[in-house]
């Protein structure tokens, strides 16, 4: 069984439109393959765990498309300490593999250490897996990141390749 949660940025600064063609394709590639329990959390300034760890994640492309664009300086690092807390909660024996899938601007540099949530990720077994959608350039990203396999730029054309190296 693979535990995935989608951490997804809804704010002024991301290409939700964009964002939000990836995470049907990305459902609708999931659904076609078995033993993948899906979690959904929507972040900006806060983040909210929208869908526990489930099979039962079909519309997670319609909630996104429902969700308001939200205020403030976006916190990857707050999505991704409540992504991992969403996978240990929900561990269970049959878990073989947990991951997140982190989409983000990174046009404002957050108040909370990103570097620091990717280490706890990473202590608690946890794939987290970088995807870039910026409204325009970027000015904020850590430099290992910026050139690093995980941090993948998301671009229509490529969604394809980002879902397969995410099913590794």
């Amino acid at each position: 069984m693979i535990d995935l949660v989608i951490v997804a940025e809804k704010s002024k600064y991301s290409r939700n439109e964009l964002i939000h063609y990836f995470l049907n394709q990305l459902v609708d590639t999931l659904y076609k393959t078995p033993f993948i329990r899906v979690g959904f959390i929507v972040y900006c300034k806060y983040a909210v765990p929208l869908i526990d760890l489930s099979t039962e994640y079909r519309n997670l492309g319609k909630i996104y498309a429902h969700i308001p664009i939200l205020r403030g300086v976006p916190e990857p690092a707050k999505a991704i300490y409540e992504a991992v807390e969403m996978l240990l909660d929900l561990e269970d024996q049959v878990t073989l593999k947990k991951k997140i899938v982190l989409v983000a601007s990174f046009i404002k540099e957050p108040s909370i250490s990103l570097e620091d949530a990717l280490e706890y990720a990473s202590m608690n077994d946890t794939r987290v897996l970088i995807i870039r959608a910026p409204q325009k350039k970027t000015h904020w990203i850590l430099a290992e990141y910026e050139k690093a396999p995980e941090g993948i730029y998301l671009r229509k054309n490529n969604i394809p390749d980002i879902i397969n190296e995410l099913l590794k």
